[in-house]
């Protein structure tokens, strides 16, 4: 809360009868093009993530996946097999 605190404390400033000080517009100044900095990086993080190519899984990644299933004794050698004879035409 105590940055809350702080930026109400300099609000008063802001808007102060006499008007602005130079202090007060250039941390204002300041705080804005941080702000849009940052907005800046956060925009370009999201656009690089959405237009992020994904590879498709290589077939010793799909294989290996198998063949630790085969390993734990959720298949057997027959469908092994027909993993890697499927896996080898391309299906």
């Amino acid at each position: 809360m105590g940055v809350v605190r702080f930026i109400n404390e300099a609000a008063a400033g802001l808007f102060a009868t006499e008007g602005l000080t130079g202090a007060s517009y250039y941390f204002g100044l300041a705080v804005l093009v941080v702000a849009m900095i940052w907005g800046a990086v956060l925009a370009y993080r999201s656009w690089e993530e959405a237009h992020e190519d994904l590879d498709p899984a290589t077939r010793d990644e799909l294989l290996d996946v198998f063949e630790q299933a085969r390993a734990d004794g959720e298949l057997d050698e027959d469908e092994l097999a027909r993993v890697r004879s499927r896996l080898d035409r391309g299906e």
